[in-house]
């Protein structure tokens, strides 16, 4: 009869080696997954662009230009485009419907883009995987027949529901909230509609600049709290003032431009917590529109972008997010173009800067702490809008 002898230390080395075997190509696996996600978010960013542009044509009606007809595209499609050489990596061919006010965000915990055609009537939503950069669900949403809906998209990051703002609800302004994986509208939240202008991650608050005023929206679907310009008194009464602008500053604080009907721009470090002004400086020249306010990336330059007439260049003021000085007032290349996004965004690409858009299409690189024009941004195709990332 044959004995086995069985080494009890051996054994458990040896089991313990292979445990570490299997582990270790286990985390090794996941670290060659997650580059997919978290690197391919340094080295590529996504738009939404087409092959062929037609520029729309405008009238002269008294002071204002009226549309006689809008731009058309060709080949709308959703792209990855290399930050370092601002070349198209992947593409995805989008539906017809995409052009005008199309406008998509990156969910980075999710790893999902959530787009939207931001037709009047039936709109189309897009949910699409980052890393394989395919369709993973289209919703067909026609709430109310021939109001503009589903447009400034903004994916919630607590949650993941995205957030479209619509021409309806309570004073014609609602906040469309869509859960894009179950293929179904939550919630309208009423005057809440507007631009998505920021979020602050660490007070869990979606800041929407509306009607002159901005809304503060919780994670839960819930109107937080308004916050108004600044009132005047006018004989027996007072009125209010309109915020034309905002950004928020990464110390929380909001950088809000304010005025009374065509008087001078207001600009103040405003407090949301507290709700007071901290700081305050008022211009001396008079604009009634303003096109759009930018934060540089660092959040120390604001970017101003000022209409003056529908002849002449917008103007722009940049200034310093700590003092609010004027660093520099100058001529744009041409006006503004404020739809379907902001004309100011931090540069998406390797050399950085502040890409400026214009109404014409091109694109503009500028220096982001002096406001210098460095050139013109190349891009193989016409850019409708950049999806947003934060």
């Amino acid at each position: 009869m044959t004995s086995t002898r069985f080494n009890t230390g051996r054994g458990i080395r040896g089991f313990a080696r292979r445990l570490f075997c299997l582990a270790a190509i286990a985390c090794l696996s996941l670290i060659v997954s997650l580059p997919e996600r978290a690197l391919a978010g340094q080295r590529v960013f996504y738009a939404i662009g087409s092959a062929g542009y037609r520029k729309p044509q405008f009238r002269e009606v008294g002071k204002r230009l009226e549309l006689v007809s809008p731009p058309s595209f060709r080949d709308v499609r959703l792209y990855e485009v290399d930050t370092a050489t601002l070349r198209v990596v992947r593409s995805l061919g989008l539906p017809g419907g995409f052009g005008f006010n199309s406008s998509g965000m990156l969910d980075p915990e999710r790893g999902a883009i959530v787009i939207s055609d931001g037709e009047w009537g039936p709109s189309t939503v897009m949910r699409v995987s980052a890393p394989a950069l395919t369709v993973q669900s289209v919703m067909k949403i026609d709430i109310y027949p021939g109001v503009n809906c589903m447009e400034n998209t903004f994916v919630q990051p607590v949650t993941g529901l995205a957030y479209f703002s619509c021409n309806y609800g309570s004073d014609s302004s609602g906040l469309l909230a869509v859960d894009t994986i179950k293929k179904k509208v939550v919630t309208d939240i009423k005057r809440a509609g507007g631009q998505p202008m920021a979020y602050d991650r660490r007070r869990q608050r979606l800041y929407i600049l509306n009607s002159g005023a901005i809304t503060i929206v919780s994670p839960r679907n819930r109107v937080l709290s308004y916050i108004e310009g600044p009132t005047a008194r006018a004989g027996k009464h007072r009125i209010g003032s309109y915020i034309r602008g905002a950004a928020l500053l990464p110390d929380g604080n909001l950088v809000l431009i304010t005025n009374f009907g065509r008087s001078a721009l207001t600009f103040q470090i405003y407090d949301p917590d507290n709700k007071k002004v901290l700081r305050s400086r008022t211009e001396k020249e008079t604009f009634k529109v303003v096109e759009d306010a930018g934060l540089s990336k660092d959040g120390a330059r604001l970017f101003v972008d000022l209409f003056v007439n529908i002849k002449e260049s917008d103007r722009a003021i940049l200034f310093d997010t700590a003092t609010l000085k004027p660093l520099r007032r100058w001529i744009l290349p041409e006006q503004g173009r404020p739809w379907p996004e902001k004309c100011f965004v931090p540069a998406p690409d390797k050399l950085g800067g502040m890409w400026f858009f214009g109404r014409s299409g091109k694109i503009y690189r500028l220096d982001d702490h002096d406001g210098k024009l460095l050139g013109e941004v190349k891009l193989p195709f016409h850019l409708i809008s950049l999806v947003r990332e934060k």
